[in-house]
């Protein structure tokens, strides 16, 4: 009996240790994740510094974000002719009118007629 009591202030005097124990185990894996994920961002970011150093990466930059042209090239430019702006050929395409009725409607009535035998065939016995 004198050692059940024993071993159990022990156990009640350990527990908060083994419990801070436990949370420094938790907060070393969180802070070695994290350190794991700014190596790998760093690394992305030294590949992106390659990059800047080329003259080719540096002028299609330049083309793309600026819109800068080499010497004899002609630069086209699409423009967004707004929200009034119809494509002639998508409305003629376009059926003139949906559907008399929503699409539910519609498939119940086709599963329910598909179900229903006709009338008019002759049945075999």
């Amino acid at each position: 009996m004198f050692v059940v009591i024993i071993g159990a202030l022990l156990a009640v005097m350990l527990m908060p240790s083994l419990y801070q124990w436990w949370r420094q185990e938790q907060d070393y894996r969180d802070i070695q994740a994290r350190v794991e994920a700014a190596r790998e961002r760093n690394a992305e970011l030294e590949r992106e510094l390659e990059l800047w150093n080329t003259p080719e990466f540096i002028a299609s930059q330049a083309r793309e974000r600026l819109g800068y042209v080499m010497p004899g090239e002609t630069q086209y430019s699409v423009v967004d002719p707004g929200p009034g702006y119809q494509d002639q050929a998508a409305v003629a395409a376009a059926a003139p009118r949906g559907p008399a009725r929503p699409w539910v409607h519609m498939f119940a009535l086709l599963t329910s007629e598909a179900d229903a035998p006709a009338e008019n065939e002759p049945t075999t016995p």
